[in-house]
């Protein structure tokens, strides 16, 4: 029976940490990797405006911790794309987890869907920090990062940008 140190498990629970990440990166690159190859089926049926209130409502803790307002506004009736649910799902979760990381403790984010000439269009917008204007020709690159910050690879917005092309949308 063996007792580690208080160093010991330290260094045990960096390394957990960091094989997390690790772990995280890798199923993104796959992810981005089997969209190139195409291997997701689009021709399911997708409510938008009930994913989007699935999404809020996964995210509801997320909002709380930073006791952020959140409003979701959705037309009276479904708007419906073809495309991969499980996708355009990542492809939402990855913008609206993006407000929140960014928007200060009491900031609002809202998200907005309708219909225009026929297409769907949804906003997101939050009060946050935004991305400083030079980089803006950048945002969709992979690993590239504008703030620093220990959690993410710069991935998330290459992903969301994959996703929106595979399915025909503009971002």
């Amino acid at each position: 029976n063996t007792r580690l140190t208080d160093d010991e498990m330290v260094k045990i629970i960096e390394s957990k940490v960091v094989l997390g990440r690790l772990t995280k990166m890798v199923r993104t690159l796959l992810l981005l990797s089997r969209i190139d190859n195409e291997e997701y089926l689009l021709a399911e049926p997708v409510d938008l405006d009930e994913l989007l209130r699935s999404l809020s409502v996964d995210l509801q803790e997320h909002f709380e911790q930073k006791n952020l307002s959140f409003a979701l506004d959705v037309p009276g009736k479904p708007v419906r794309v073809n495309g991969n649910r499980e996708l355009l799902h990542i492809l939402f979760f990855n913008l609206v987890n993006n407000a929140v990381k960014y928007t200060p403790d009491g900031g609002r984010i809202r998200v907005r869907l309708e219909v225009e000439n026929g297409s769907a269009v949804a906003t997101i917008s939050d009060n946050g920090v935004g991305i400083p204007e030079e980089h803006l020709p950048d945002i969709f690159a992979r690993f590239k990062k504008f703030q620093e910050s220990g959690s993410n690879f710069g991935l998330g917005l290459a992903l969301v940008k994959k996703i929106a092309d595979y399915h025909g949308f503009t971002i």
